[in-house]
């Protein structure tokens, strides 16, 4: 049986066809891999993005913490030493009064001066003293044998001050010095001798212990 020819032209036809074929499928690829290379790049670009940016606000968030910080810190630093003036202001006047004061002598005359400063001659504190202030006057008057004591009125707005760190000696000096200047009229230095009546707790132990021994206390 003899062999059928194809046509030349059969066969370039089936060849270029082929070749047209494999030419539209590498197109198709080209296209699919630079649609993958887009979203890839696109992707990468908004997580590059996005992290530069809480990068950025954790370094704001950071600053902003380490601002606050240092201001909280010289506010607190501020608040000590201001403290530490004031208290030294207070142990400073204390300390003067002490000093010049005459040591109390074993046999003295009570004698009344005015409506308002007397020498009591028992260590009880009078009825109309408020009772907050009583246990102190016993107490100093055991340490102070014949001192000079100011007696005050009962007033519901008497300043006290009793030696704790959120306390501010500077206004309890100027409240003070103000209650008895325009309640009782006193005199700064008829203040000085009754400001035991207005100390509690720490300060007055403190007031004490300057009254015993004319020194300042070193804790």
């Amino acid at each position: 049986m003899a062999e059928s020819k194809v046509p030349l032209d059969t066969i370039i036809k089936h060849l270029s066809d082929t070749l047209s074929q494999h030419d539209s499928t590498i197109r198709t690829l080209e296209e699919s891999i630079e649609s993958v290379r887009s979203q890839i790049d696109t992707r990468i670009n908004t997580i590059r993005d996005d992290t530069k940016q809480e990068l950025q606000s954790l370094e704001t968030n950071l600053t902003n913490l380490i601002t606050a910080k240092d201001t909280v810190w010289t506010q607190v630093s501020d608040s000590i030493h201001s403290l530490n003036t004031d208290l030294q202001e207070l142990k400073t006047l204390f300390t003067n009064h002490i000093i010049a004061q005459p040591p109390p002598t074993e046999h003295s005359t009570p004698t009344n001066v005015q409506t308002t400063v007397h020498t009591p001659v028992h260590a009880v504190p009078p009825p109309f003293v408020n009772t907050s202030l009583s246990t102190s006057y016993v107490l100093l008057q055991t340490h102070m044998q014949a001192s000079t004591t100011i007696v005050l009125p009962p007033s519901t707005t008497l300043p006290t001050f009793s030696g704790k760190p959120t306390e501010r000696p500077r206004q309890f000096l100027l409240r003070v010095e103000e209650y008895a200047r325009t309640v009782n009229n006193w005199s700064r230095a008829t203040l000085l001798r009754g400001i035991s009546q207005f100390l509690k707790d720490d300060a007055f132990d403190w007031y004490c212990q300057l009254q015993q021994t004319h020194n300042v206390p070193t804790d």
